[in-house]
């Protein structure tokens, strides 16, 4: 079964990763979901400078004006 994205019907700006976004999601996993991001991936997520641990995800509230950055790894050294 597909995991749909909690929305709100208007949409609201944010920011996710240094550029402005327009989007419908009410909360960080179903952001994540709307932009593609395959959630078993090695990645982390802060809120306005405040990292969120994975299982908050779900419940991390987005509002107009967020600040949203998803930081992956990167191999190599």
């Amino acid at each position: 079964m597909a995991m749909t994205a909690p929305q709100t019907q208007t949409g609201f700006e944010i920011t996710l990763n240094g550029k402005p976004l327009h989007t419908r999601a009410n909360a960080l996993q179903a952001l994540l979901i709307e932009q593609g991001y395959a959630l078993q991936g090695a990645f982390a997520c802060a809120v306005n400078n405040s990292f969120v641990p994975r299982p908050q995800w779900p419940t991390q509230t987005l509002q107009a004006h967020d600040r949203v950055d998803v930081i992956t790894p990167i191999a190599g050294g």
